[in-house]
């Protein structure tokens, strides 16, 4: 439901403006401190969520990142424990999205709703979100899209409308297919981000894990299924796909660039990135899963990296049936 908080010229550039805030505490009395990581992921899901929607109705969405943050928040009356996190910025298309704005303008009134009297906020989440509000240079992203291909015929509504996660997925013999593994890692690419895929069923494909850039290069042979869910904090659901993934930011190249808030960047590529496996797995009439509990050190020791963060893992396959889904 949308609820109007003002009226007026914000002077916000763009036909339509959404901001997309989190609010830390949410994610931090299950999650702790890692809680952070997953609001930011989140936030990339919902980014690509409102661009993909947009290309498909003709339009283009570009998200901006590098904002004066306490501004902002001023400016859209947020509270205290909302922060803004990233500018989406649609125009164009066939249908109308804006008309032209008053000239005087009320600020948000009212007060958010207080939803626990409890608030867990660990000290060392507003540490990190205070580093990651250092802005270097400008970061502004154009939107994405899937083409008929990876879609498989199907319109991109009828896609978004049946996705879900896996609960577990169908192990045995059960594969993906050559074709389907590529057509998954075309929507991979984010400049931050590298792909490791711990393949355990992909026809013609050797077991093994295997590094995607351009085209993909083993490096490790042999049955991955084990290392996989002990590696994603032992959920068996990363073994029983038929493969698995592992996303790698750059994040000093990040920082070295973007400053602080690289860190904002890097996991929400991962989260984009995430979303657009989602939606490519329903296509494929396969499901997915997103897993953001894993053991960080011991995959940057099994992956061998001298540099960079693991920040998301995914898991791909078949899925096992959810009940909560039958008739």
């Amino acid at each position: 439901m949308a609820e109007q908080r003002a009226i007026g010229d914000f002077r916000f550039e763009g036909s339509l403006v959404m901001i997309l805030t989190t609010i830390a505490w949410r994610e931090a009395w299950k999650y702790r401190e890692r809680g952070y990581r997953y609001c930011l992921l989140d936030v990339g899901h919902a980014w690509q969520a409102v661009a993909l929607a947009a290309r498909a109705m003709g339009c283009r969405c570009t998200a901006i990142g590098s904002f004066d943050d306490g501004a902002l928040g001023a400016r859209l009356g947020l509270a205290g424990d909302e922060w803004p996190m990233l500018i989406l910025k649609i125009e164009g298309g066939s249908i109308p999205l804006g008309t032209t704005a008053p000239t005087a303008s009320t600020l948000p009134a009212g007060v958010p709703n207080s939803l626990s009297a409890h608030v867990l906020m660990p000290d060392l989440i507003p540490e990190i979100h205070a580093a990651t509000c250092e802005n270097r240079e400008p970061w502004e992203r154009p939107d994405s899209a899937f083409t008929d291909t990876e879609l498989g015929g199907r319109t991109f509504g009828n896609v978004a409308r049946s996705r879900r996660s896996a609960l577990d997925f169908i192990g045995g013999d059960v594969e993906i297919s050559m074709a389907q593994l590529l057509a998954l890692l075309s929507v991979t690419r984010e400049p931050l981000l590298t792909i490791y895929i711990y393949v355990h069923r992909v026809s013609g494909l050797e077991p093994g894990l295997y590094r995607y850039a351009e085209a993909l290069e083993r490096l490790k042979s042999g049955d991955q299924r084990v290392v996989a869910a002990g590696l994603s904090l032992g959920q068996n659901l990363a073994g029983n796909a038929c493969i698995a993934l592992s996303m790698v930011a750059n994040v000093e190249g990040a920082a070295a660039r973007y400053g602080g808030r690289g860190y904002r960047y890097a996991h929400m590529e991962a989260g984009a990135v995430g979303h657009r496996l989602y939606l490519a797995a329903e296509a494929l009439g396969l499901r997915a899963t997103g897993i953001g509990a894993f053991f960080d050190d011991r995959v940057h020791e099994y992956l061998d990296l001298e540099t960079g963060q693991v920040v998301y893992h995914f898991a791909i396959g078949y899925p096992v049936p959810d009940p909560r889904l039958e008739p």
